[in-house]
């Protein structure tokens, strides 16, 4: 998708997609809505990437992101996807330099992932 191919534009050749970091992310953000799950979790993990590169810039907009991710976080069933969102709380985190902060604005949060972190530990049993 469309999305794949700008997550590596940004992971291999970040300097030269920097000047254009917000647009990206107004343009990836206003797909989330699509209909289709697996898309909007392609742009998720675009964003992620995002905010990894250029997080102190987009540090506005981190907030939105986390709520975004941690509501889809809730809803989705496969753990593939949910390793993936724990990737993009990761880069927003770490892009962001705001790590503590989540667990303050979403209470659920350190529930879910060690939720995460329990069912990966008893599927390999």
């Amino acid at each position: 998708t469309a999305c794949e191919h700008l997550k590596a534009m940004i992971d291999n050749a970040s300097p030269a997609v920097h000047p254009y970091a917000n647009v990206i992310f107004d343009a990836l953000w206003r797909q989330l809505d699509v209909r289709h799950p697996d898309e909007a979790i392609s742009c998720l993990a675009t964003l992620g990437s995002l905010f990894s590169a250029f997080g102190t810039g987009l540090r506005d907009h981190g907030a939105e992101l986390m709520r975004q991710a941690v509501d889809t976080l809730k809803d989705q069933a496969s753990i593939t996807k949910k390793r993936l969102l724990v990737r993009v709380l990761a880069d927003v985190a770490s892009g962001t330099g705001v790590v503590v902060d989540p667990y303050y604005s979403f209470p659920t949060l350190m529930k879910l992932l060690l939720g995460i972190l329990l069912d990966r530990y008893f599927s390999f049993e």
